[in-house]
């Protein structure tokens, strides 16, 4: 995705959040793309303010044309897109895709218990 965007002329930035202390991710981007990572963290009630204000910073620090932000697989995205909104609306950030990334067989099993978290997190 980073090389496609760099291809059309865009300038990409990447935010990578990681729930333990070492980003193995952020080693396959290239060193000219700009890597903020959040290590330690989880894109969930508490972090929100910490995604909005790492959105603002990198937004007003580098200026990207597209931020590409890689959540952790136990991140809701539904409280990821909330984590989003304050930066949105102060600095005309807007979203424009949400892309999940699933095992089929474990999602499969998990959307047909009747009271999974997969089954409500679907609903919602």
């Amino acid at each position: 995705m980073l090389k496609d965007l760099k291809m059309h002329g865009k300038r990409p930035a990447v935010i990578m959040n990681e729930i333990g202390d070492v980003n193995l991710d952020g080693l396959l981007v290239d060193d000219d793309v700009p890597v903020i990572e959040m290590l330690n963290r989880c894109f969930c009630s508490t972090i929100r303010e910490d995604l909005s204000s790492t959105l603002l910073n990198i937004y007003r620090q580098v200026q990207p044309d597209v931020i590409v932000i890689e959540s952790i697989g136990i991140a809701n995205p539904l409280e990821f897109i909330e984590g989003i909104t304050n930066a949105s609306i102060i600095a005309g950030i807007e979203l424009r895709l949400v892309t999940t990334v699933i095992s089929a067989p474990h999602f499969f099993a998990l959307t047909h218990r009747e009271k999974s978290k997969t089954r409500r997190l679907l609903e919602e």
